[in-house]
């Protein structure tokens, strides 16, 4: 999924919509029955397939829309840096060491690793409470 949201940045609003066809079954089937041995009923496992593709398709549709919204105007000037200009290190002392790098919505391998990071990782932490509540 992460791939072909790279390769084609409208992708995540197509992606967005139920998957239907045989393959895309087969990786659902696949993710349910991975959650299911890890001690996951079923509706907590559906849950976390939808999680995992909002934290996908998320970021990825961010994206889109970010560069969309950001495009040069007709003065030349880019609506993000006038967006920007009011912002004080005072006043946002943390915003306004992060500005450039907030507003930078490019795809990443890094941010994309890190999204599999967390929902894997969250995913192992409410398995392993399963396990010794029982």
């Amino acid at each position: 999924m992460l791939a072909v949201v790279q390769a084609h940045p409208a992708a995540p609003f197509l992606l967005s919509r139920p998957f239907v066809s045989p393959s895309a079954l087969r990786v659902t089937e696949t993710m349910l029955a991975i959650l299911d041995r890890a001690g996951f009923g079923p509706g907590e496992s559906v849950r976390l397939v939808q999680v995992l593709t909002g934290m996908i398709l998320g970021p990825a549709i961010h994206r889109t829309t970010y560069a969309a919204a950001w495009r040069e105007s007709a003065t030349g000037a880019e609506p993000k840096e006038a967006a920007w200009t009011a912002l004080t290190a005072e006043d946002f002392p943390n915003l306004a060491r992060v500005a450039d790098q907030l507003m930078d919505w490019r795809p990443g391998p890094e941010a994309d690793r890190l999204t599999i990071e967390l929902w894997v990782a969250g995913v192992e932490q409410l398995a392993d409470q399963r396990s010794s509540a029982t």
